[in-house]
């Protein structure tokens, strides 16, 4: 699951939305058609903005939404998805996460002062007075209050010269913000951090989003002291010390928040229509009233689930471009002739396997032994050129859930701020594309107990979660250690840089291109997925080509030839000796070192379950060598 930005800053070239969309809630025609003209007029704004127009288009676009919103005719989300959708619609803006940043400004200003041009704010009062009014009540869940609350934290006197005299009252403000949820929230590193629950959904929210509330709250709400919007404006920036980071310190929670989390036997799917509950025996979707406990709005994925297109399926649904995708990574391995080595079959190994890890990645649980999933490829090139489907794998995983993208071209162990990518709610992170000279030890804390974050300016915490590495070369693995810290499975060589998804499906995957029914079928299949891991767990796939890959990227071709007629029995090996014997008949290896040489042993033993290596401490028989047996190499060797 990703976020609004990050999703715009991917997203393809859109139509414009229609604007009734938006604004079919309105009763009142004559206020349904200004608001109409307004939208109109910000999306001209954006779409016919010209050189050296954007920014300022933009930001006047973003302030007339904002005034919609500050006026309660348009959500905030709404206002927000509307002036992406027309960022976006621009072909010529080629800054997308500039200008829709001008944008959300500009969505703050309006708020705070709504815009009151060609009239809209004079109507907006003519038609909340049309609006059917409701007995006043103190009531949280009373929904009359949440258009007309009343404001209580301002106090009024007169002074002994009879002038009148507003102040705050800093105890009515806390309570005020605390009455519409608005909380303290602290990490387990002790920062400061600020969320608002709405109906047990919680986000986190900046400080300026709270004093935001409050003047928002000023500007709609009912005053008993009959105090106007400006005088209630002026006595909040005269006492800033009330709108500030330091005094929201005080909204304190009683209570612990807690959160929703996996089990052992059951995994958690949020949709906008109710939460799918997932066990190895089936799954139901369930209405919020049910769930027990508080989650993250991240959590929650933009879409409805419509449980009839995975009932009773037991099997992959093969009307999916996303499942099809999954059977041809798997299974579709293919020759020179672009032709299947075998027919994919929708209930192979490789699938189930495949599978299991993708259930395992969604699943959000941690009592239980964590490992890192590598994705690698398996083509025997010696050119690793990738474009096997990696990278939109690990997409899929990141529509569902939080997740921490970090370039591993650009990942160094000594910078103090490696993982400040990672949000405090990201369950899923993402090492993409590393480089050989990767060293899985340095993040072996991070997979099995959770990563250290210390983002820049700003308190450090810790986030556990699922790992996956992408690399277009294999992982080395040295010892044990590494090798119980990984599950690799390698991706066939169906895709590549000359035959992409996009060919074969002809649309990009997680984007407009896709239709209602193609996102149901991937919320399906990956509920298939999340099904067969909590049935088998994770099982060792077969990975056809990933030893012989290991094998000639960490050793040489003349070594792989040579190391066949070694004894299949534990036999010790002088290096000197043994390496003179291979120079000869290799003599272009003249230059080859014994530690180079011993270390193409270790390596080869890494790779073959049941070779052996052994460098004793001590000489044998006066001589300097290694324990070897060859055991049982790949047959392609």
């Amino acid at each position: 699951m990703i976020s609004i930005q990050d999703y715009i800053e991917n997203a393809p070239e859109r139509e414009p939305q229609h604007i009734s969309n938006y604004t079919s809630t309105i009763s009142d025609e004559l206020i349904q058609n200004r608001v109409k003209s307004t939208m109109e007029r910000a999306q001209k704004m954006i779409i016919e903005a010209g050189e050296g127009q954007k920014h300022e288009n933009c930001l006047k676009a973003g302030k007339l939404i904002g005034g919609l919103v500050g006026g309660e005719l348009l959500a905030n989300n709404e206002g927000e998805v509307f002036l992406i959708n027309a960022i976006n619609s621009n072909p010529t803006i080629k800054d997308l996460k500039g200008r829709i940043k001008d944008a959300m400004d500009g969505l703050r200003y309006g708020i705070q002062e709504p815009i009151s041009a060609e009239g809209i704010e004079q109507e907006i009062n003519e038609w909340r007075a049309k609006q059917p009014q409701k007995e006043t009540t103190t009531k949280r869940s009373d929904k009359s209050n949440q258009r007309f609350p009343t404001i209580n934290f301002f106090t009024v006197s007169e002074d002994k010269d009879g002038n009148s005299k507003t102040r705050i009252s800093p105890h009515n403000l806390i309570e005020c913000l605390i009455e519409n949820k608005f909380y303290r929230f602290s990490t387990s590193k002790g920062e400061r951090k600020f969320i608002r629950d709405i109906e047990n959904i919680v986000e986190f929210t900046e400080v300026d989003q709270v004093t935001d509330f409050i003047f928002r709250l000023c500007k709609t709400g009912i005053e008993p002291h009959g105090l106007s919007y400006p005088e209630m404006f002026d006595t909040l920036t005269r006492n800033r010390q009330y709108i500030c980071e330091s005094f929201y310190a005080r909204l304190t929670y009683e209570n612990e928040f807690s959160f929703v989390k996996d089990t052992a036997t059951s995994c958690f799917l949020y949709f906008t229509n109710g939460f799918l509950e997932i066990t190895k025996h089936g799954w139901e979707l369930k209405p919020y009233s049910q769930l027990k406990g508080y989650i993250w709005k991240e959590q929650i994925i933009a879409h409805k689930f419509n449980p009839e297109l995975i009932e009773d399926r037991t099997i992959l649904p093969m009307e999916s471009d996303f499942a099809k995708f999954l059977l041809l990574i798997s299974e579709g391995y293919i020759n020179e002739k672009e032709e299947f080595l075998q027919e994919p079959q929708i209930d192979g190994k490789r699938i189930q396997s495949l599978m299991a890890i993708i259930g395992y990645c969604l699943h959000y649980y941690h009592n239980t032994k964590m490992k890192a999933i590598v994705l690698t490829d398996s083509s025997l090139s010696d050119s690793a050129d990738g474009r096997s489907g990696k990278t939109l794998l690990t997409k899929s995983i990141a529509q569902l859930r939080p997740s921490a993208d970090i370039s591993g071209k650009d990942f160094q162990m000594s910078n103090n701020h490696r993982f400040q990518a990672i949000k405090p709610n990201d369950q899923v992170i993402i090492f993409n594309d590393i480089t050989k000279k990767f060293n899985l030890e340095s993040i072996y804390t991070g997979i099995t107990e959770g990563y250290e974050v210390n983002p820049k300016g700003k308190n450090p915490y810790k986030v556990i979660a699922k790992t996956m590495i992408t690399s277009n070369s294999t992982l080395k693995l040295e010892g044990g250690s590494d090798r119980d810290r990984v599950h690799e499975f390698e991706l066939t060589n169906y895709f590549s840089e000359r035959h992409s998804p996009l060919d074969e499906f002809g649309k990009w995957f997680f984007s407009s291109d896709w239709k209602q029914a193609e996102w149901q079928y991937f919320f399906a299949t990956m509920t298939l997925c999340i099904k067969t891991y909590l049935a088998t767990g994770l099982e060792t796939p077969y990975n056809p080509n990933l030893q012989l890959r290991k094998l000639k990227e960490t050793t040489s071709k003349e070594f792989l030839s040579w190391v066949k007629d070694c004894n299949d029995s534990k036999t010790f090996y002088p290096t000197t000796e043994t390496l003179e014997q291979f120079q000869l008949e290799f003599p272009d290896m003249d230059k080859l070192r014994g530690r180079t040489f011993q270390k193409w042993f270790a390596n080869y033993a890494d790779c073959i379950h049941d070779a052996y290596f052994e460098r004793p401490e001590n000489k044998v028989d006066g001589k300097r060598g290694f324990y070897f047996k060859k055991g049982t190499p790949p047959a392609s060797i």
